[in-house]
């Protein structure tokens, strides 16, 4: 990790040539490197005191609330209020998702139990250890665990026995995986509606529907879990304002007494909103897929405020871009050893899309998105993940710089061509006009900031295993792996009546079509099970329509 800051500081490599093809003299401040040398040594640690908290809220005070919308609004409140919190030397923006600096979320009513099978050798496993604070782990093994056995939400979606098989099924994973049981996610919060309207702006429009009525009571419990979620929001950041001005952090309270409750007002301002906003979101849920869409673009008003008030400091913004990534990075996912299995490395797909074109689709590059470059070419991170739009409307210049970045090894950012994404998402029906403001979650997924809620990445199927049971007459190749009964497909061929190609392909479709049927029905209790006993009502902030109905994102 070290040679990240060598690299940095040597200005004989990786010097990233933008801007009609000069050399960019910028690397990042001293500060800056710090900060990163304080994240290289952080040790990744498991995040207890959600799991903790959500427990204790359980058994004390879930009873005291008829509403799911409303107890769940006022658990994510109980342990934001709770929550430990530090601001670390030399911070510029500040928050973070556990307790620790780098840390995993237990999201224990979700597929968290799952998770903690590692519980006594998290320490010591040789993929992904983490540290697990000894007082902790004794709550959690025997406070959190059995308190969840039955109350997780793949628990709840099932029936006894169809719950037992499926569950068996996951834990094996061998012909899917419902990535959903975790929590539903992978979606663009409308991050460009939420600096400029702040939490006061939010609050008004939830206000403002629920004095319009004709609303159920339902309507009106999903409005009101909002307002609870945008208060433990609000009181959640005031904890850090509180903790700065102890601190004798006088910067970071001048952005805190503004944010997150009124419009962003500098860069600062609105990236440490977006953060909070981040933060609190993969809090409340799933902390997978949850993407920031195209920055460069809804960023640049303010880029431009400052410039025209004189106050434009273009190193400081890359210190600032460089700060926000670090913080991008300090989320790390809670994964089993079985788990970690099917998701090499740490995965958490926060995409940050770059680039791309206008409402007239011409050319959007503009200064701030050569500022991203320099940052992507210069302060390698683990978050976010890249993506640069390119089209034949492109910036010679801007395309030029890119190639530049992705030439010097780094693997980022990634490219995504709107020459053929735009049509092909206006075939799909996205709505035509607003197409061209696309921007990607997660790994390669194409979504509209604030209007999708596509949960890219609902489950995984086990494509090749389709052939292993055609093969095999109905059964694994594998015979330690024997084939469960209850998925067995009816007038299944035998090897010898499949004379040729077509035949071949027709029983690949009908018994993948059998395994998907099957999916579909797991899948489509574990999302009625999310909306039923997990809705989500500080995200359901971020998207449209969700408030305008009266209805939770989930």
């Amino acid at each position: 990790m070290r040679k990240i800051r060598e690299k940095v500081n040597n200005p004989t490599v990786g010097i990233a040539e933008v801007h009609s093809g000069e050399s960019s003299q910028w690397s990042p401040s001293e500060r800056v490197l710090q900060l990163l040398d304080d994240h290289n040594s952080s040790t990744p640690s498991l995040g207890a005191e959600r799991a903790i908290h959500y427990t204790e809220f359980g058994k004390k005070e879930a009873s005291k609330y008829a509403s799911v919308a409303i107890r769940r609004a006022q658990t994510l409140a109980y342990h934001l209020r709770r929550r430990t919190i530090k601001i670390y030397d030399n911070e510029i923006i500040v928050g973070a998702h556990t307790e620790h600096r780098i840390g995993a979320i237990c999201h224990v009513e979700f597929a968290g139990n799952f998770m903690l099978e590692d519980l006594n050798k998290f320490e010591t496993r040789p993929t992904n250890p983490l540290y697990v604070d000894p007082k902790a782990k004794k709550t959690l093994a025997r406070k959190v665990m059995p308190y969840w056995l039955f109350r997780n939400v793949a628990a709840k979606s099932f029936s006894l026995l169809p719950g037992i098989k499926y569950v068996l099924e996951q834990l094996n994973a061998n012909f899917f995986i419902i990535n959903e049981a975790g929590g539903i996610a992978h979606f663009l919060p409308d991050y460009e509606d939420v600096i400029q309207q702040g939490t006061r702006g939010l609050r008004k429009r939830v206000e403002d529907r629920l004095s319009r009525g004709g609303l159920s009571q339902n309507n009106m419990d999903s409005l009101q879990a909002n307002l609870i979620a945008l208060d433990a929001a609000e009181n959640f950041a005031d904890r850090y304002c509180e903790l700065a001005a102890t601190l004798g952090r006088k910067d970071l309270v001048a952005v805190l007494t503004n944010i997150p409750r009124n419009p962003a007002t500098d860069l600062q301002e609105a990236l440490q909103m977006i953060w909070f906003f981040q933060m609190i979101i993969q809090i409340e849920s799933l902390d997978q897929g949850i993407s920031l869409g195209r920055m460069d673009q809804y960023l640049y008003p303010l880029y431009l405020k400052e410039k025209e008030e004189g106050r434009l400091d273009e190193d400081e913004i890359k210190n600032l871009l460089c700060a926000f990534c670090l913080k991008l990075s300090e989320v790390i996912p809670l994964f089993s050893s079985r788990i970690t299995e099917l998701f090499g490395g740490l995965p958490v797909g926060q995409a940050l899309t770059i680039g791309g074109v206008d409402e007239h689709e011409e050319d959007a590059s503009n200064e701030l998105t050569f500022m991203f470059l320099d940052v992507i070419d210069q302060f390698k991170t683990r978050q976010p993940n890249w993506h640069t739009r390119i089209s034949k409307k492109s910036d010679p210049e801007f395309v030029q710089a890119t190639m530049r970045v992705i030439a010097r090894g780094g693997g980022s950012p990634s490219l995504y061509n709107d020459d053929v994404i735009m049509p092909a998402m206006k075939k799909r029906g996205y709505p035509l006009d607003r197409v061209w403001n696309y921007g990607t979650v997660g790994c390669v997924e194409p979504a509209l900031p604030g209007e999708s809620f596509t949960s890219s990445d609902a489950a995984l199927f086990n494509l090749p295993i389709i052939l292993e049971l055609i093969l095999g007459e109905g059964k694994r190749l594998n015979k330690k792996m024997p084939w469960e009964k209850g998925n067995k497909r009816k007038n299944r061929r035998k090897l010898e009546a499949i004379g040729n190609m077509e035949d071949l392909m027709a029983e690949v479709a009908a018994e993948m079509g059998h395994q998907i049927d099957h999916l579909k029905y797991c899948l489509d209790q574990v999302e009625e099970g999310n909306a039923k006993y997990c809705p989500t009502p500080f995200s359901s902030l971020t998207v449209k329509g969700c408030v305008e109905s009266g209805t939770d994102l989930s």
